[in-house]
């Protein structure tokens, strides 16, 4: 019996023994290869959208869905994105029945100074009033076409987000289609 188990056992050891050392060997002769997993597709790609009154390029890393029209508006989108923060951008267009000033999204960021910073923007489509909150959470820009206006709201739940690459994305290519 203990015969039968070295025959058995001894041919079973020496072959895991050799396929150890050759494993072994190879690693230190020609280093150690570690798959790398192919990242290609997490790359964000650029796609485009055309609405009926604007349209502009996005990250993919955005879903677009049209939004639910309010009062006035033309054309409105989500564009969402869901990872370890959510972040959104809102954009609406608007047909104006008073001046920009006037008009309360506009107004209630241009008469909080403490809450808002304001710079002006060239766009391809005109020149545009971008409202940066001093927490960071939000960036909105207003885009006049007209009596039209484009609102393009940057929201991030996390003030550590930077939004600045999604909005040159859309503002450099940001065109009012009528």
């Amino acid at each position: 019996m203990t015969r039968r188990i070295i025959q058995i056992g001894l041919p079973v050891v020496l072959v895991a023994a050799v396929a150890g050392v050759s494993v072994w060997a190879l690693s230190i002769n020609r280093g150690t290869v570690t798959p790398t997993p192919d990242r290609s597709a997490d790359t964000p790609t650029i796609k485009h959208l055309a609405g009926s009154y604007l349209s502009f390029n996005y990250s993919s890393i955005y879903s677009v869905d049209p939004a639910h029209l309010g009062t006035n508006e033309l054309e409105a989108y989500n564009l969402t994105t869901a990872t370890s923060y959510e972040k959104h951008v809102a954009i609406a267009v608007t047909r104006l029945t008073v001046p920009l000033d006037q008009d309360t999204d506009y107004s209630s960021r241009k008469t909080h100074p403490e809450l808002y910073t304001q710079q002006s923007l060239i766009t391809p489509a005109g020149t545009a009033v971008e409202f940066i909150r001093q927490d960071g959470t939000e960036r909105t820009v207003f885009l006049t076409h007209g009596t039209m206006v484009a609102s393009l709201a940057f929201v991030s739940m996390s003030k550590l987000d930077d939004v600045q690459s999604e909005i040159t994305t859309m503002l450099d290519t940001v065109q009012w289609e009528q």
